[in-house]
């Protein structure tokens, strides 16, 4: 099964949404923030969306694949290279669907295509960046509990996408990897919070006399 959340990575921080990445959230959702004119319109602000396979829309399963499997059947009939182009992958999916959320006129602005970029899994360059979710875009914030959805990535998969099982063993690898780095990281922490103790007792005499001019404080 594929990783089940969705994470953004942000080329500039944004102080309101650093928060851990282990929530699904739903498409609608995320699209609605990545193609917001806040940030298109600053340029400073360049979102990358990974774990495209664990984004949700809402529905069971049955009835999003019959809707797709429709779709699969429109086409041109007297040019079908002019489209509709029917994508198998779920970053081309999200990618489809943020472009048909956007005014026509803001489709062809520069820079469109490469201001929310989609991928699945979590490719090098994102890896060891920090990476956020959405909180007004989570599941168990816009669904009931009851309600049933589906997964990108198992749609996709069913629909001819070839690289669920391919993903799915890359982020169990990147798993290992991150839980040994974080426990390094944890031990890090630790020795450094022991030496500040360390140093603490050592200089408390000093830091009692500096204290009354309201050094050290």
């Amino acid at each position: 099964m594929p990783a089940r959340s969705v994470s953004l990575v942000f080329t500039r921080t944004l102080a309101d949404l650093r928060q851990q990445n282990r929530f699904w959230s739903l498409m609608a959702g995320v699209i609605s923030l990545v193609d917001s004119p806040p940030l298109w319109l600053n340029k400073l602000c360049l979102v990358a969306v990974v774990r495209c396979e664990g984004i949700t829309i809402s529905g069971n399963f049955y009835r999003n694949k019959r809707k797709y499997l429709a779709f699969l059947c429109k086409r041109m009939n007297t040019n079908p290279s002019c489209g509709p182009y029917h994508f198998r992958s779920p970053s081309r999916f999200f990618w489809r669907n943020g472009r048909g959320m956007l005014p026509p006129q803001d489709k062809e602005r520069p820079g469109s295509s490469g201001l929310a970029e989609g991928f699945h899994g979590i490719p090098p360059p994102y890896k060891k960046r920090k990476r956020m979710v959405v909180p007004a875009a989570l599941k168990v914030v816009c669904l009931k509990p009851a309600r049933k959805c589906a997964f990108l990535g198992c749609l996709a998969h069913e629909v001819g996408w070839n690289y669920q099982a391919v993903t799915s063993i890359l982020e169990e690898k990147q798993k290992g990897k991150t839980k040994i780095h974080y426990e390094k990281k944890k031990l890090v922490m630790k020795l450094k919070r022991q030496a500040k103790k360390n140093i603490d007792r050592k200089i408390t005499k000093y830091t009692n006399v500096l204290k009354p001019y309201g050094i050290g404080v």
